[in-house]
């Protein structure tokens, strides 16, 4: 018994260790930007997948730490992107990139709303 718990204990400290690892450096970075986003009717699924897409190319800018897109449990045209950059600036440069503006194009016609966007800092 003792022998499979050692075993186990190992198996998930490995699993967590694995998980925790980050390349990128997660202790100079303060800008944070959370995004809303509404999808007309019937413009959901669209709305994700272009989301997606957008995060799977943001994940890998070297300025960015990390980029999470979220779905409302009770509303799926509800999405919350939060992001987190090394600057400021490196989050601006973002918009210059083509996958940025051909999202932006998208967004005019998968939107129900205008967007809104909240920029941060961590405060210690």
């Amino acid at each position: 018994m003792i022998k499979k718990i050692s075993l186990l204990t190992l198996f998930f400290t490995l699993i967590l260790s694995e998980n925790s690892i980050n390349t990128k450096d997660t202790m100079t970075h303060n800008h944070y930007v959370i995004v809303t986003l509404t999808a007309k009717p019937g413009k959901e699924q669209e709305l994700k997948e272009a989301l997606l897409k957008v995060r799977n190319l943001s994940r890998e800018e070297n300025t960015n730490i990390s980029y999470d897109v979220h779905e409302d449990i009770n509303n799926p045209a509800q999405f919350v992107l939060y992001e987190s950059w090394t600057s400021k600036q490196d989050h601006e440069k973002q918009f210059t990139k083509p996958y940025i503006q051909d999202l932006g194009k998208q967004l005019e016609i998968l939107l129900d709303k205008p967007f809104q966007h909240y920029m941060a800092q961590r405060i210690d």
